[in-house]
């Protein structure tokens, strides 16, 4: 007969991922401005981003906007893009703007709220793309 271990799992200081419904405190975003990926579509991308970021301030709650630029030139174009938002700017490189495959995937403690940040191997969609670095 095999023995089975009394595994118990305490609720408290459990680290959870919030839903995509909760509130955050922040949202993670990336400027496009990859001119041999959007082409003459640029502008366009650039002005619907615009147009999320403003979507995602309607409220004085509404989640901050932590945005990724590549270089200097990339974030005075993306503070002008953005002017009168809450933003902060991260000058580290990206391949593409969809950051749901590439970036961390935060986790925190409802009770006394600690952070961490789950960060995962990126393959390139199996290789397809070339990794940034």
């Amino acid at each position: 007969m095999t023995q089975r271990a009394n595994v118990t799992q305490s609720t408290q200081n459990a680290m959870r991922i919030p839903g995509e419904w909760a509130h955050h405190e922040s949202v993670w975003l990336a400027w496009p401005a990859a001119k041999d990926l959007w082409e003459e579509d640029l502008p366009a991308a650039q002005k619907e981003f615009a147009d999320l970021c403003r979507a995602i301030q309607i409220s004085e709650k509404s989640e901050h906007l932590q945005i990724l630029v590549r270089t200097e030139a990339e974030e005075l174009e993306a503070r002008a893009g953005l002017k009168g938002l809450r933003a902060t700017f991260h000058r580290i490189p990206y391949g593409d703007i969809w950051l749901r495959d590439t970036a961390p995937i935060f986790e925190c403690d409802p009770e006394t709220g600690a952070q961490k940040a789950n960060v995962f191997q990126f393959n390139g969609w199996g290789g397809k793309y070339l990794l940034p670095g």
